[in-house]
């Protein structure tokens, strides 16, 4: 009798360790991966310049892709490019200022809170200046301008689901060819509302990713 007390209890502890095994397998395979690379932290996205008027009777127009990663719930990280069209004309003069940009450059950004961000990167920029009419040779000139932009942004963020922000940078670098200077070497706001799409996700789901930090 006591034999068959001491098998049941031993078969007993069998099946249920089995069965947590089982249960802790399923449970991980529920679960998306926290460790090593995770495609579906990665987005991309991108903002969008449209602006005209002033004084100068300028007309700017560009994008700025980028691509980025999600390392931790307070943390983006990725590499954002820049084209800009920027036309002006010399009311003094009568000379037409033509700017083309484009250039590329890491960034970071930091959310302390929901909402809320602080960014900061580096853009190596390629500028094709030229300056036409007003009974003048026309001037060209090409420049190679390291800019700093910094500053803030806000808007909706969940992280896994695709959002929108909006952001105000300054350059902090000293270059007076950057784009986002003065000739007075005053800086120039740098306004940016674009959209981030994760990838990998199925947007007829709703994907909270926050537990999987």
């Amino acid at each position: 009798m006591k034999y068959k007390i001491l098998l049941s209890l031993i078969c007993f502890c069998a099946i249920s360790q089995v069965i947590g095994q089982d249960d802790e397998i399923q449970e991980k395979r529920k679960k998306p991966t926290t460790s090593g690379f995770d495609k579906n932290r990665m987005y991309v996205g991108g903002a969008f310049v449209l602006n005209a008027g002033g004084w100068d009777n300028s007309f700017v127009i560009g994008g700025n892709p980028e691509i980025g990663y999600t390392f931790a719930q307070w943390l983006d990280a990725g590499l954002v490019f820049n084209i800009t069209s920027i036309s002006q004309r010399n009311n003094f003069t009568g000379q037409r200022i033509n700017n083309f940009i484009y250039g590329a450059g890491p960034y970071v950004r930091l959310y302390p809170f929901q909402g809320f961000f602080v960014q900061g990167g580096a853009e190596m920029n390629f500028l094709n200046f030229r300056v036409s009419g007003g009974n003048q040779p026309t001037y060209r000139e090409k420049a190679e301008v390291l800019s700093l932009p910094v500053g803030i942004g806000w808007g909706q963020r969940i992280v896994g689901e695709n959002s929108f922000y909006t952001s105000i940078l300054l350059d902090l670098g000293t270059n007076l060819n950057s784009p986002y200077l003065n000739f007075d070497g005053s800086r120039i706001p740098i306004f940016r509302t674009g959209f981030i799409f994760y990838l990998g996700r199925n947007s007829g789901k709703r994907a909270r990713y926050s537990d999987d930090f």
